[in-house]
């Protein structure tokens, strides 16, 4: 019996081995996804042209924008 219960404690060891390595692999690449996204957002953002106001008359811009609309003061 004793050897009995060496085998099934060696192998609950590693079936125990094994689930927390898939543990780790899957939560692995779900973090990876995750910065993935994260870092294609900022990308887009970084990349996309912005607006600057230098004073209360003067807007310049790094790049192409689109306007949309303009609010003027009363």
């Amino acid at each position: 019996m004793k050897g009995v219960a060496g085998i099934i404690s060696a192998i609950v060891l590693v079936v125990i081995l094994a689930l927390t390595v898939v543990t780790m692999a899957y939560l692995m690449g779900t973090t990876y996804g995750q910065q993935q996204a994260v870092e294609s957002y900022i990308n887009k953002f970084l990349s996309s042209p912005k607006a600057f106001q230098v004073d209360p008359s003067t807007i310049t811009s790094d790049g192409p924008l689109e306007i949309k609309y303009v609010i003027y003061p009363k």
